[in-house]
């Protein structure tokens, strides 16, 4: 029994992200058509762990991932659409520190240990509704 505990320890230990870091992330959408702000477009943002709708500008709650966002955004025949990649936060950096391979897996399977930008800017190619 001695013998396991220190190695339950680490392992509970390495998922940082997982148990301090929300699996959900709000982020705020905005577009523009040739520098000005563009109202009532159509949103859907895309990863691996779902699909979400907004309109902008506006906030919606997502999952978080560890793979890219696909942002696509539509108003009349105005479309426009980019990827947005996640990016490590303060929960991975302790999982690497304190657990090391495990934990890090853990937070990738999961997007816990990943954020994306909190806000991002879709540009709607011309012509400008």
């Amino acid at each position: 029994m001695r013998f396991w505990l220190p190695l339950f320890l680490v392992w509970g230990l390495s998922a940082c992200a997982s148990v301090t870091q929300p699996g959900i992330q709000t982020i705020s959408v905005r577009t523009v058509c040739e520098g000005r702000l563009v109202s009532n477009a159509s949103c859907l943002l895309k990863n691996d762990k779902g699909e979400w709708s907004v309109g902008s500008p506006g906030s919606v709650s997502i999952s978080k991932s560890y793979e890219g966002l696909l942002v696509r955004c539509q108003k009349g025949s105005s479309k426009g659409e980019n990827v947005y990649v996640s990016k490590n936060n303060g929960g991975t950096w302790g999982n690497i520190l304190i657990g090391g391979g495990v934990g890090y897996l853990i937070d990738t399977q999961s997007g816990n240990g990943f954020d994306y930008p909190d806000s991002l800017t879709v540009v709607l190619q011309p012509p400008c509704e």
